[in-house]
Order: C-alpha cells, then structure tokens, then sequence
C-alpha cells in the first residue's frame, strides 16, 4: 500500500463553531487510548524498558505532560532505533508529532511525521504497525485543520485494521472517521457511523472505547436537535466514565451535557455543568470556561464574567497556537465587546492574533473567520475601508476552500457594508451570492442546530429579509419584484427545514396563478419599518404595495388580532383589528382583483402573519371568505 504524506483535498465543507473543538479534544484523548489498546501486542517482546518509556509517555500525554510525553518517546524511538526496529521506531514517532503539535512545534511534528511514514514505507509491512502510523497520521491532520486528508487518511487505517482482523483498531478509526465528518460538516453521515459502532459495543464489556462511542453519539444527536436521545446517551457515556474512573472522559461527558442544556434553553443548569466539567486538569477546561462567560454575558452577571475573564486570558496565554486556541480566541473576543464596550481594541487584536496563527498553521478555514470576524468588529465601529478589505480577504479565503457555510456569513457583511456607504447595486449582488450560498446549504442547515456555528433567526433569516428589503426599496422593476418574490419563497422553504429539522423535496416549481387564471397570489412581507405586498397576477406583472409602519406596531397588531380570536374577546375589537389587517394586505390591491375577477386568493404569509386566519380579515362589511375563496400556501416551489 502506498503511503502519501499528502493527501489532495476534495471538498472543504465544515460548519465552524465550538463543536469542532469538542469533538477535535474528545477524539485526540479516545486516539491515544486506543492505541495504547492495540499496540502493546507489538512490543510483547520488546524488553521492559522499551515498554515503559512508551507507556509513561503516553500517560503523560494524556495528563497534558506535554514536554514529559515527548522526551519519553524520544527515549522509546532511540532505542527502537540502536535495535534496529524500524516499525516500533515509526510508531512512537508518530506519537511523537502529535506530541510536538501540542507544544506548536510544528517543523519538529512535520519531522517525525515524514520520519514515521518513511521508515514503514522502507520496511517489510507489519500491519499492525502500519495501521497505528496511519490513525496518528489522521490525527496529526485533523489538529492541523485538515478534516478531508484526515478522513481518508483514517479510511486507510480502517482498511488495514480489517485486513488483519483487529476489531478495536477499526471500530477506533471509524470513530476518527466520524469527527471528521463531523468537522466536514456531514452530521448526518457521522451519526450513521457512530450509531453502527454504539451498537456493536453494547453487548461489549464498558471500556474506554465504550465510552467514547457514546460521548460522539450523543453530541450528534444534540446537534442533530434530538435532545432526548443526547440526553439518555451522554448520561450513560458519563455513568461507564465515572464507573470506570477515568476523569478526562469525566469531564467531556460534563461538558457535552451542559452543551445539551444550553441547546435546551436551560442556562442555569448549563453553567452546572461547565464548571463541573472545567477542573484543573481537564481537557475541555479552556471551552468549559469560554462557554461560561458567553452563558454569563448572555444572563447580564456581568460580574461574574468580569472575574472568570482573567483565568480564560491566562489559559490562553500559556497555549500554543492550535486550532482549539484559535476558535477560543474568536469567541474571547466578541464575548468581550459584549462584555466591556470600552474594550474593542482588546477585541481587535484578539482576533487579529486568531487570523496570524491560524496563517502559521496553514488553517484557512480559521483564518477566514478570524479576519471576517475582525471585519465585523470593524464595521460594528464604522470604520468601513477597514471593514470592507478584512470582509473581502476573509471572502477569497473561503471561496479557495469551497467553504460556503463560512462564505455566505462574508457576502452577508459586504453586503451591509455596501449598502451603508450607498453602493446599492452592488450590495444587491453580494446579497444574492449569500443567499445562493444558503440555497445550495439548506440540507446542511436543517441538520444543524441553532447552537453550532449560526442561529437561524440570528444568521440566516435576516440574509433573505435584507435582500428582499433592498430590492423593494423606491421603484422596483420587474426584475427586482421576481427577485424579491423568489426570496421570500426561499426563506419559507428555510424555515420549513430549520422547523423540521429536514431540508424540503426540491421540486419543480409551477406558479399557481399559471394554472388557474382566477387566482391571485398574495406575498406580505413584514420589513424593519414597513410592510411590502406582492400581488402576483395571471399574465400581468408583479405588483408592489407599501405600507409604512415599524416592524413592532405590526407585530403588536398581529397578537392583539390573534387574541381577539378567542370566544371571550370583544367581537368589536376583533373586526376593528380584522379592518386594519385588511387595510395592510387587501386593500390596495382590490381594484387589480376586481378588474381581473379574481375568485381564490392564495396567501403565502410571512412570520407572524401564519398565526392568522386571513379567511377573517374585514373590509368594514364583509368577510374575507364572502368575496373570495381563501388558501394558504408555505410557499409555492
């Protein structure tokens, strides 16, 4: 089997976020364990000084005795060497880069890792060994950032575990495998693996693997918005760790359980948990932390958040660069624009910082956010030049990755950025690209929830509003109405999928105002200070409808109407509402509906307007339903 050093990427495709970090960390400790699993078969016969500098090595690494691990490998691979076995030697060097990654060692981790795929490449096969060398090879890409080389790296191993039949090595790279699908953003793939593997191990005796197995189940089911599942996984996953002993798996089950009560809305117990989870020696301190002070932020305990603010600071200070240390980074910051107004400068240089090493470690994806990031702080300060050049260079670097998760968030903010210093047109543009961007994201999206990278309501559903706001503005021409309807429609379909937590049937759209002459399409759209009505008609063009009113006398409206529905309310104030809704929706457009004798109005409602029977909108002295047929439609592709 040829062995690359480099793999070619096919398709970066990832969702950024803190549950990269998580399942990056809970990986990296599982991969340590299972080799130390399978690889002491192949030094049975090696004396036992060999056997204990390998061993202690790996147990200082996993209590973080970074520098220990290595000068202990060292030793280990020295003496592999003067004993001329070359295979054991390849191994431990291969610990030895991961090892080398932790301090940011990187020429030195680079070193071993070449020195370890050569020295196997030049040695008849042991393939046992070989498989070892190929899952650290995985790791040593996936801390990297490289999720796609360390996906196929591990398909490899996986491979060769299965030639030889060892079933602890396969089940170990399937689940490598797993949190770089994971990264790639294919949450739905990585939960079919992980459910395979949970299965195959519950009849098993509870082991480390075990435990592991069900830590990844469980943080896919909570992104995956089945908080149910996650909840009865994670606890079991913490029952066996604790069973068991073993603190590190401890603390990550700690950590992924206030992640579930975070995404569950139950922020006092989520801080519970992050604190439990973030003891001296944990794994997941650092994000445990980092998760309390967006938690505290959010909860205004401003104080408390002032005096955790230092530990955070110091942790990070001691880190070398990593790809963990670079989302934290992000993260630090924009919780300190929250946190201290005062303190943007801080912020800037924080992810200024975030941007260079993620440049120095080769990571893209990360440097992409940590300028578009910056770019934001900027625009949030109106400096708009410096806004503008950040936002584009965050822009080039996700577009070379093919990262249209991350790529449509910069197209989003050119477009503010454009449309603040009055470039219309061309905020238009960059508008359309975020939104063709989330079109061609919508089945990932649904599978996605609001915790992981971007809420919904926060980063999606204002991409679309915006658009259509821009495009409606003054006098659209008929390109711009299609435009805007098309948009709407598209947003109905998002919301549809982010509800269902499924993407929609792509189907091909046909008109209902094509099909049947007397029927008229009705698109409200409620806007920041107006509501926009699109009257689509057989045959004629688009219609336009404005009337002003801010987005919150709409909504107050709206609930006022929806309460009156019920028996009790007063049967005056409900038609007086009904009149007034009437007036938004109806009543600039009866004379196109009189002229072409509509006789079916179909609705295709935005927000809260879903919330409302139109059937009981009033002109004054009549019903809805007395003059026309009524029907509601989600949207009509």
């Amino acid at each position: 089997m040829k062995l690359p050093r480099k793999f070619l990427a096919k398709k970066l495709f990832s969702h950024l976020g803190l549950l990269l970090i998580i399942c990056y960390i809970v990986g990296f400790m599982m991969a340590i364990g299972v080799h130390a699993a399978v690889s002491d078969r192949s030094a049975q016969s090696a004396d036992v000084t060999r056997i204990t500098q390998l061993q202690t090595g790996k147990q200082f690494y996993q209590s973080g005795r970074f520098l220990e691990a290595i000068n202990s490998w060292i030793a280990a691979a020295e003496e592999y060497r003067s004993r001329g076995d070359s295979l054991n030697q390849s191994l431990v060097l291969s610990y030895l880069a991961i090892a080398y990654q932790q301090l940011g060692q990187f020429q030195s981790a680079t070193a071993a890792m070449n020195q370890a795929i050569d020295l196997i490449g030049k040695q008849p096969k042991e393939q046992l060994i070989v498989a070892q060398v190929l899952n650290n090879q995985g790791q040593f890409y996936f801390i990297q950032g490289q999720a796609e080389t360390a996906l196929e790296t591990w398909k490899l191993a996986e491979q060769v575990y299965r030639e030889i039949g060892d079933r602890i090595g396969e089940i170990g790279t399937q689940l490598n495998q797993a949190r770089a699908l994971q990264a790639l953003g294919f949450y739905l793939r990585a939960k079919t693996i992980l459910e395979k593997v949970a299965t195959s191990l519950n009849n098993q005796p509870d082991s480390q693997l075990k435990v592991t197995a069900l830590l990844n189940l469980g943080n896919i089911q909570r992104v995956l918005g089945d908080f149910n599942s996650a909840q009865k996984t994670l606890e079991q996953s913490l029952a066996i760790a604790e069973k068991l002993q073993f603190m590190p798996d401890i603390q990550m089950a700690l950590f992924s359980l206030g992640n579930l009560a975070q995404a569950g809305e139950k922020p006092q117990f989520a801080l519970e948990f992050y604190q439990q989870a973030s003891g001296e020696n944990s794994p997941v301190r650092l994000q445990a932390e980092i998760y309390q002070l967006e938690l505290l932020v959010k909860l205004e305990r401003l104080a408390d958040g002032q005096a955790l603010l230092p530990k955070i600071q110091t942790q990070l200070a001691n880190l070398p660069p990593s790809q963990t240390k670079i989302y934290a980074q992000i993260n630090l910051a924009e919780c300190l624009v929250k946190l201290a107004p005062n303190e943007v400068s801080a912020a800037a240089k924080i992810l200024a910082n975030a941007a260079n090493e993620a440049k120095s470690l080769g990571n893209p994806r990360a440097e992409s956010y940590a300028l578009g990031r910056l770019g934001t702080l900027y625009e949030q300060t109106q400096q708009w030049d410096a806004a503008k050049n950040l936002t584009q260079q965050a822009l080039i670097l996700a577009q070379q990755i093919r990262a249209a998760e991350i790529a449509y968030l910069w197209q989003w903010q050119a477009g503010r950025l454009l449309k603040v210093t009055g470039d219309k047109s061309q905020a238009i543009l960059s508008y359309i690209d975020a939104v063709n961007n989330l079109q061609s994201l919508r089945q990932d999206l649904a599978a996605i929830n609001q915790e992981v990278q971007f809420s919904f309501r926060e980063s999606v559903e204002p991409v679309y509003r915006e658009l259509v706001d821009l495009l409606l503005q003054n006098n659209p021409s008929q390109p711009q109405l299609q435009q805007a309807r098309e948009t709407i429609e598209a947003l109905q379909l998002a919301e549809l999928a982010n509800f269902f937590r499924e993407a929609c049937l792509d189907v091909q759209p046909r008109q209902i105002d094509q099909i049947d002459p007397r029927a008229a399409v009705i698109y409200p759209i409620i806007l920041s200070d107006r509501i926009e009505v699109i009257l689509s008609l057989s045959g004629q063009p688009l219609r336009k409808y404005t009337t002003k009113l801010e987005k919150q006398q709409v909504e107050t409206v709206i609930s006022r109407m929806r309460q009156s529905m019920r028996r009790t309310a007063f049967p005056q104030e409900r038609l007086t509402l009904a009149q007034e809704i009437y007036g938004w929706l109806i009543k600039p457009a009866v004379a196109d509906l009189t002229k072409k004798n509509i006789q079916t109005l179909v609705f295709v409602l935005d927000g809260s307007l879903r919330n409302l029977p139109m059937a009981a909108l009033h002109d004054g002295e009549r019903y809805l339903i007395e003059q026309y047929k009524v029907a509601i439609a989600p949207g009509l592709q």
